[in-house]
């Protein structure tokens, strides 16, 4: 599982680099952040509020960091540490399932 996650935040990194590529009609469905060990987290939580719906993005809280209050006051989905896969994975689950919002 902490493999798991490793993989998910280095992916989330990488990909966060590359958001100067993101597009209307090129936006992946869902974005998952992991706050731990992300630099200039609150950078890139009001970069994406531009660039995403916020009903679309799940935010994994960590300590010293972006308070949970504030990452829900911009919309976005908080999952709170500790937490485990099988509620990212429903979480992930609810949200892709949901109508859009218009």
């Amino acid at each position: 599982m902490k493999y798991w996650l490793k993989q998910l935040v280095d992916i989330g990194q990488c990909a966060w680099r590359l958001r100067r590529h993101l597009r209307p009609g090129a936006k992946p469905r869902l974005a998952i952040v992991d706050l731990k060990d992300l630099d200039e987290p609150g950078r890139v939580l009001r970069d994406l509020a531009v660039l995403m719906k916020p009903e679309r993005v799940v935010v994994l809280a960590a300590t010293a960091t972006v308070s949970p209050s504030e990452v829900s006051r911009l919309g976005f989905q908080v999952l709170r540490r500790p937490l485990t896969i099988a509620t990212i994975v429903a979480t992930v689950t609810r949200t892709l399932s949901a109508p859009p919002i218009a």
